[in-house]
């Protein structure tokens, strides 16, 4: 996206293809964290596990495919713009017995979400407690 925007405003910028080279050819599996991949297989142990992130359509998969993730979560990743505007569609997967695309329901990811942005953790838990609030009502 960062790179879309700088091209429409710098349409010239020849150096624009030098960056696209080299992130469509940088080492991203060397950029992940010791025993990423271990800690993925043992997170699934528990359930399904499945990448929530966001970035432009063609380098974020393609980053994510690069660095062995998406092999390592059997293709199950959703990219969007901008997650945290996407949180309803997200917790609406993690809830109800969507089948989009197919896409199972993954509850799994409740128990143990792992996020890098506190605002997005804070925002998860707080549509858990509204939705339990609502669980209880109801019963």
């Amino acid at each position: 996206m960062l790179l879309a925007r700088y091209r429409l405003e710098y349409p010239r910028d020849s150096r624009i293809l030098a960056v696209s080279h080299y992130l469509i050819n940088y080492p991203f599996a060397d950029q992940l964290f010791p025993n990423s991949l271990k800690a993925v297989a043992h997170s699934r142990r528990s359930g399904e596990s499945v990448i929530v992130s966001d970035g432009d359509v063609v380098f974020q998969p393609l980053k994510i495919q690069r660095s062995g993730l998406m092999d390592a979560f059997d293709s199950r990743v959703l990219i969007y713009i901008h997650k945290e505007h996407e949180l309803d569609d997200i917790a609406g997967l993690l809830r109800d017995n969507k089948n989009r695309d197919g896409w199972e329901k993954y509850q799994s990811l409740r128990s143990s979400l792992m996020q890098d942005r506190a605002a997005l953790r804070t925002e998860f838990a707080r549509m858990d407690e509204a939705e339990n609030h609502i669980r209880r009502l109801l019963t």
